[in-house]
């Protein structure tokens, strides 16, 4: 009975150790296939997601933009003299108003100096040169640039006079605008200052 007994148990234990072999190397070949696979996957996901906030980043970037500069407007209408005209900021970068007139530069270089000047003389009756009115941009005792303003150029149909010239300046440096004039009035004033060398910023 026993030699029976331990035949059967042979022809029983050989098949399914053969069986349970194969089936462990698929098993084990499908596991590793499905971790090479999810580990790609995950690697493309960062991938993705890192080139998106690149791409947002530069948007964002571009939407705020890197240049350097200031644009102010007159804060009231002006009769005769100012010493320095009181400014209010409609935008800025790298540059500073302080104290409501003087301008402070934040980068060393070339900038571009824009304007658009209105004014009115409603007593002019023919050509006088005494009613004739300057802009100064000063910066300490320095006269940087000085804007005649025409006294037959009164904002007729409110066409501006307008001027731009190229001026340099370095860090820190601060110029205010003076307004004198014997009868003009000034009614309003827009002025900017644009850095002309990008969003490199050099300095003293």
């Amino acid at each position: 009975m026993d030699v029976e007994e331990g035949d059967a148990k042979k022809q029983v234990d050989i098949p399914m150790l053969e069986g349970q072999g194969g089936g462990r190397g698929r098993l084990i070949a499908i596991a590793l296939t499905i971790q090479v696979f999810c580990a790609m996957c995950l690697a493309f996901s960062v991938y993705s997601l890192q080139t998106a906030l690149s791409v947002s980043r530069k948007m964002m970037e571009l939407k705020e933009g890197k240049d350097t500069g200031i644009f102010l407007e007159m804060v009231r209408e002006v009769w005769h003299n100012e010493e320095k005209l009181q400014l209010r900021v409609g935008w800025k970068q790298q540059m500073e108003l302080e104290d409501n007139n003087t301008i402070i530069f934040g980068c060393t270089g070339p900038y571009l100096v824009h304007l658009s000047v209105c004014f009115v003389d409603t007593h002019i009756q023919e050509k006088d040169d005494r009613n004739n009115g300057t802009l100064v941009l000063r910066q300490g005792n320095t006269e940087k640039m000085t804007i005649p303003l025409d006294p037959w150029n009164l904002c007729k149909n409110e066409i501006p006079q307008t001027d731009q010239r190229i001026l340099s300046f370095a860090t820190n440096d601060k110029v205010s605008i003076k307004f004198s004039s014997g009868r003009l009035k000034l009614k309003y004033l827009y002025v900017g200052f644009h850095y002309m060398l990008g969003q490199q910023c050099f300095y003293n």
